[in-house]
């Protein structure tokens, strides 16, 4: 739940960074022709595609999978920390995990791009450092 709130923040952070291209959006729905309502769904996808930021909120996606694509053991011992580049950084609990995992990497990233429906990820770089998990 903290990632999917973060994710947000951050979604809403760009936003008003791009405030420009917001109004701009928003003043071509409100001169549309139609003024049937439209799913907010929609209009976020159209808001969200003239921003770029498509690919961006799909990676924040992996923090949502990330327990199901390695699994609970793994999960336990490696969290998803950032993604810089295409690249996901993981945080492991140990050298044995780190190494252990770079063995697992091109399985992971693949299984990830897959639960997601599109390449969101290209490679995954481990790091040592403290797990924390929500429970």
């Amino acid at each position: 739940m903290r990632a999917i709130l973060q994710s947000a923040l951050k979604i809403h952070l760009i936003l008003i960074k791009n405030s420009e291209t917001v109004t701009r959006a928003y003043q071509a729905m409100k001169n549309r022709k139609s003024r049937a309502p439209e799913q907010v769904s929609t209009i976020l996808e159209r808001v969200l595609s003239s921003l770029n930021l498509g690919i961006k909120v799909k990676q924040y996606r992996i923090w949502e999978v990330w327990d199901s694509v390695v699994g609970e053991a793994i999960a336990r011992q490696a969290q998803p920390k950032q993604i810089r580049a295409m690249v996901l950084w993981v945080t492991v609990s140990s050298s044995t995990w780190m190494q252990q995992l770079e063995f697992m990497k091109r399985q992971i990233v693949e299984r990830i791009n897959e639960r997601i429906g599109e390449k969101v990820i290209s490679d995954i770089r481990f790091r040592i450092g403290e797990i924390t998990r929500e429970e």
